[in-house]
């Protein structure tokens, strides 16, 4: 199990030690990134990622569907996160996964 992005690590290394695995690789980042205020923004909580990957913003119900982003590693999510209000404004009706 590869775990990534470092708000994560403790949920992720807690669902891997339950695993039947005898190895478990750790990929920590440590540029200076700011963590996002998940309950401000509508995503879920880190523990979340335990589980694998996951919704961080849905598809708008009654517009027609842009399509599906799929974002891994903590310098794509700071970007995304800080494009969320210009695609909004673009009427982009994205997934972001």
């Amino acid at each position: 199990m590869v775990v990534r992005l470092r708000n994560e690590v403790p949920a992720l290394l807690g669902a891997a030690l339950k695993q039947d695995s005898p190895i478990i690789a750790l990929h920590l980042t440590r540029p200076p990134i700011e963590i996002p205020d998940r309950n401000s923004l509508g995503i879920p909580s880190h523990f979340v990622a335990a589980k694998g990957a996951y919704v961080i913003k849905d598809f708008k119900d009654g517009s027609p569907k842009s399509g599906v982003l799929i974002i891994q590693g903590s310098s794509a999510m700071v970007s995304i996160i800080k494009l969320l209000p210009e695609l909004a404004e673009q009427n982009l009706n994205l997934k972001i996964i």
